[in-house]
């Protein structure tokens, strides 16, 4: 994708409170859950480890302080993150690449043979303590294959990919949808 184009994916968020509720009275509280939010809060769902979000889209209990994701719109932050690590210029860090597998729901093996390299050389690229990185060649070729199973339009613009630079891809608060944005999502 070109420099400076915004990925919108917008999907509506139906969320039954009562699918939450069943699981909580087994555990004797017989309060009622409620639709909320968390500003600037962290989502933990991912290889990526913590990553602050501007907004959290949850349901909690007022009585016992039990709190839960809404699975749909957890589903809709890996998608913005899988989207823009896909489409991004930069080199992807180790974490970068797990993630993207694991989004893709690949296994080491799988995505050896997407790239044409044995599962040891993935297990390599993915693990923090050794020093072998995926080359720049090899990760556009992830990319290239990344960006037509999410059905980017515009893959070809990922050849153009020249202006590399060694650093991780940093998580951009404008990939995710605002409180207000939320709001509107879940009230439709």
């Amino acid at each position: 994708m070109k420099s400076g184009k915004k990925i919108e994916i917008r999907k509506k968020i139906k969320v039954n409170l009562n699918d939450y509720q069943d699981a909580h009275l087994k555990h004797g509280c017989n309060g009622k859950f409620k639709l909320g939010f968390s500003i600037n809060g962290y989502y933990e769902g991912s290889a990526l480890g913590p990553v602050l979000v501007p907004c959290l889209l949850m349901v909690e209990c007022p009585k016992c302080g039990a709190v839960h994701y809404v699975s749909s719109f957890t589903d809709i932050l890996d998608q913005i993150i899988a989207t823009n690590l896909v489409t991004s210029k930069q080199l992807l860090s180790k974490k970068h690449i797990k993630f993207l597998r694991q989004y893709f729901d690949m296994t080491q093996e799988e995505m050896g043979k997407l790239l044409k390299v044995d599962r040891f050389e993935i297990s390599k690229m993915e693990l923090f303590g050794q020093a072998r990185v995926m080359s720049p060649e090899k990760q556009i070729i992830m990319k290239m294959k990344f960006a037509k199973i999410l059905k980017i339009k515009d893959v070809e613009s990922l050849y153009e990919m020249t202006d590399y630079e060694d650093k991780e891809v940093e998580i951009k608060e404008d990939w995710f949808p605002t409180k207000s944005e939320l709001k509107d999502k879940v009230a439709a």
